[in-house]
């Protein structure tokens, strides 16, 4: 038996091979199981029926086999009884499922790090982890994302008439003492966002990356990545203060793995042990950002 393979669907297969009689090798029946896929009902299935099914196909002079064949059931049975049982015990204890937003933001304190995903639009973006995160009042925040929120100003992707919530809310609240982004001011020098307006007035720092540095800085601290090199930016002013080389003949800067103390992200389905499947390029940042952080916290 493939012990990689789910017992209870095995077990099951087995009861149902054992009216058939050995295979064509004379091997018992309960011997010869095919995998099925797993599902949560297989677990379910009938032991005492299975237990009390005969070994047929055996010949008197074989009683030795249909003995073996039904001990050996016995002895998988209570096996899987305990894998099952084990389980069950397992997801309950792993189950990390918040019962409202409020509380899954409460543990953020003043001065911490933190990834929120976002591209332009609300796509991927916690908009009810971050109105939590304001309504706690948490200060002193180094916030890293793509932008220094765009879709309250912008509306893109949104309804007409509707203002999405983003990292503009937690600036307008004077929580934000740092971002880190790619994209931090508005498109439209007549409609600047509020970090933009925060920034001028001198509340706020900033550090500009280039978007594909940024994304791989993220990995980078994900991957336990202290440092790589890259051109982008060599020679310009995203490279001032930072460590250069030439490779191939070509100036790299050096730049740092990012870390996190919590990312706020947003996914399509998630179960209650955080296995997660994000929508369509609403995914962004969320999938790297997710590996970069000591505590991730997913809204769904």
């Amino acid at each position: 038996m493939n012990r990689s393979l789910p017992l209870r669907p095995l077990l099951r297969q087995c009861a149902t091979e054992v009216e058939t009689g050995p295979d064509r090798a004379g091997r018992p029946p309960c011997r010869r199981m095919a995998p099925r896929p797993l599902d949560n009902r297989e677990l379910a299935v009938d032991v005492r029926e299975f237990i009390n099914a005969p070994c047929s196909g055996q010949s008197p002079s074989r009683g030795r086999s249909v003995q073996a064949c039904r001990m050996w059931r016995r002895l998988a049975i209570m096996r899987a009884d305990a894998a099952s049982s084990y389980l069950r015990r397992s997801l309950t204890l792993l189950d990390k499922s918040v019962a409202n937003f409020e509380g899954a933001v409460a543990d953020i304190p003043d001065g911490a790090v933190l990834m929120i995903d976002g591209f332009a639009g609300p796509g991927g973006t916690p908009q009810n982890l971050i109105r939590a995160l304001r309504d706690r009042g948490a200060r002193d925040l180094t916030i890293i994302s793509n932008t220094a929120g765009l879709a309250s100003v912008m509306g893109f992707g949104t309804i007409p008439g509707s203002r999405p919530t983003d990292i503009g809310v937690l600036v307008e609240n004077n929580q934000v003492k740092k971002v880190v982004a790619s994209f931090p001011v508005s498109p439209s020098p007549s409609n600047p966002t509020a970090f933009e307006k925060a920034y001028q007035r001198g509340e706020v720092e900033l550090e500009v990356v280039p978007q594909g540095t940024l994304a791989e800085r993220i990995r980078a601290g994900g991957a336990g990545i202290a440092a790589f090199y890259t051109p982008t930016g060599a020679g310009t002013l995203i490279a001032d203060g930072k460590e250069t080389r030439v490779f191939d003949g070509r100036e790299h800067i050096m730049e740092l793995g990012l870390k996190a103390d919590f990312a706020l992200l947003r996914a399509h389905r998630s179960d209650t042990i955080g296995n997660t499947v994000y929508r369509g390029t609403s995914r962004n940042f969320n999938a790297v950002m997710a590996t970069a952080a000591a505590v991730t916290i997913l809204e769904v």
